[in-house]
Formats: C-alpha cells, structure tokens, sequence
C-alpha cells in the first residue's frame, strides 16, 4: 500500500530538506519507487540536492494546468527509484488541502512512497493532517525548536493527524554541551511525540546534499538513514545508530 510521509517543522533552519533528499535515496535503495513532493514554496533547493536543477516545471505548473503530473516529476540520474516534483521558485500561494490531495492521490496510484517536503510552521498543517499517513516532525536540540514544535504538533493533532512521529535531527556532543537542553529525553518529552529517529550533525550530510550526491556506503550517516527508512517500512532497528 502506498505511503504519503509527510516532513515538517515548528521553525525554520532545522533540515527538512536536506532530512527529505536524504530518506528519499534511502527508501529508493530498499526498492520503493518514491518521489518527493518539495512544497517549500519560493525557497526550493531539491532539485540542487538531487542533482535536477535543469528541471523546467514545478507543482505549480500541474495546479495552474501547464503540464501534467507526469511532465512535473524530474528523475534523479543517479537514483534507481527516486523522483522529485519542485515546488516553484518564487511564492505565489500556498496550495489548497484539496490540490494537495488530488496530487497525492495521483502519486501514489505510481509509487510506494510519496515523501512531502513542507515550509515550516502550521501554513499547510490542514493539508498535511488530511493526506499523510505519518508525519514527521523534524527539531534540532534547542529550546526554540522543541517549543514551537510542540505547537505545531498540537495544532496536527487538533486537525487530526494520522500518526506523528519525531525526527530529531542536527545531533552533536557539543550542542549538548551547551546545555541548550538537558538530553534527548528533555527533546522528546518536550514536543510530547514519539521518537522515530536520531540524525547526528555530520559532515558528509552537508556535502552530499550540497553536491548532489549520494551518501558514502557504509557511512554513519548512510547508515542511519536506512535505519529511518527501515521503521517507516515496518522492520525493527534500533532508533540511535552508532
């Protein structure tokens, strides 16, 4: 059965993006067709991470009837399995829960995953509560990013949300350090939704999605990422990978 996985966060800045790209070529690696839905409006960078940034339309194209959905998905070169639809370059609106609905609807008759890559804060909560079967609600270990994240994760569960789960992403000995938060525990119970997965602050996170290209095989990174991929596909692997 198909799966819309939705990513969203309370704030800006926490990874959503670069956490989207990064899923996306994990799930394509197990062999699930997936395709990215970027609707980041105005703020795109997709279709860099992936390496399609010669793509010619965007969703908001398919809304405004110049291409079809099937003209709108960009194969990724380098990813057996992956594709990406981009949000538009400059913001003209946000689309409404029933355009977003009718495009999943549509996607997912194609593909196994139909990953969402959202704006921050609760602009689309409404849409992203009626069409995802999870979503995943990304925050990095600062108080900021737990609080407003709890907000947004009320306001979900307000529009009835299928199923929250919590990604906590940008992990690092010295964020801790800081005393920013007390421990990952203070993170989860902060936002009040369950843990799905841990992503630590690494380097090679940075290159492969500003260079457009996969992980290293084997890498920690690479290696969480399937682990991510394996829970939402309902296989049992440990939430913090080492």
């Amino acid at each position: 059965m198909s799966k819309v996985i939705s990513v969203t966060s309370g704030k800006g800045g926490v990874g959503k993006s670069s956490f989207s790209c990064l899923l996306g070529r994990a799930l394509a690696a197990k062999g699930k067709a997936t395709v990215i839905l970027e609707l980041d409006c105005g703020l795109r960078g997709l279709d860099i991470m992936l390496g399609v940034s010669d793509s010619v339309y965007d969703f908001n194209d398919i809304l405004h009837g110049r291409c079809s959905i099937k003209d709108a998905v960009n194969y990724v070169p380098d990813c057996k399995n992956l594709s990406l639809i981009n949000a538009p370059s400059q913001f003209e609106r946000f689309p409404t829960k029933e355009e977003v609905s009718a495009i999943c609807s549509a996607l997912k008759t194609k593909y196994d995953f139909v990953i969402i890559d959202t704006t921050a804060g609760y602009g689309l909560t409404d849409a992203l509560a009626t069409v995802s079967d999870t979503i995943l609600l990304l925050v990095t270990p600062d108080p900021i990013c737990v609080r407003d994240a709890a907000i947004v994760a009320a306001v979900l569960r307000k529009n009835k949300a299928a199923e929250l789960r919590l990604i906590i992403n940008k992990v690092s000995k010295e964020a801790l350090k800081k005393d920013m938060v007390p421990d990952l525990d203070a993170v989860i119970d902060g936002v009040g939704v369950q843990l799905l997965g841990v992503v630590k602050d690494q380097q090679d996170i940075w290159y492969s999605t500003a260079k457009g290209l996969p992980l290293s095989t084997g890498s920690l990174s690479e290696r969480t990422f399937q682990a991510i991929a394996k829970r939402l596909t309902g296989e049992h692997t440990p939430l913090v990978v080492r």
